[in-house]
C-alpha cells in the first residue's frame, strides 16, 4: 500500500506533467488562434505564482482532511503525519487533489488563450 505522502505527490505531479507536455506541444505547434508571443515572461511569472498558490490550497485541503480524520499536528509536521496517516484517508481524496491541480492547468491554458 502506498504512503499518504506518495499519494499526494502523484496527485500533484500528474497534472503538472500533463500541463508541461501541453505547454511544450502548444509552444512547438501553436493553434492558428494562439500566437507564440503569448508564452512570454509575464505569463511564466503568473504560471509559477499561481502554481504555488494552488499547492498552498492542496496543502490546506490535505491538512483539513487529516484534521477531520482526527490527526492533530502543526504545519511543519505535515510530512510526518502523511507518513503515519492511514493511506485510505488520502487515497479517497486523491481525485479531489488531482481535480484542484487539473483546474490550475486549465486556468493556465485559458489565460494563454485570453492573452492572445
Amino acid at each position: 500500500m502506498k504512503s499518504g505522502k506518495r499519494l499526494v505527490l502523484e496527485a500533484v505531479m500528474a497534472p503538472l506533467i500533463i500541463w508541461v507536455f501541453m505547454w511544450a506541444w502548444f509552444y512547438i505547434s501553436p493553434p492558428h488562434d494562439i500566437s507564440r508571443e503569448n508564452f512570454n515572461t509575464s505569463w511564466l511569472v503568473v504560471t509559477v505564482v499561481s502554481f504555488f498558490m494552488t499547492l498552498v490550497i492542496v496543502v490546506l485541503f490535505v491538512g483539513r482532511l487529516l484534521r477531520k480524520a482526527g490527526y492533530r499536528f502543526e504545519f511543519r509536521e505535515l510530512p510526518r503525519v502523511l507518513d503515519e496517516a492511514d493511506p485510505k484517508i488520502i487515497g479517497d481524496s486523491t481525485r479531489d487533489i488531482f481535480n484542484i491541480m487539473a483546474l490550475w492547468g486549465v486556468f493556465q491554458h485559458r489565460c494563454s488563450c485570453i492573452w492572445a
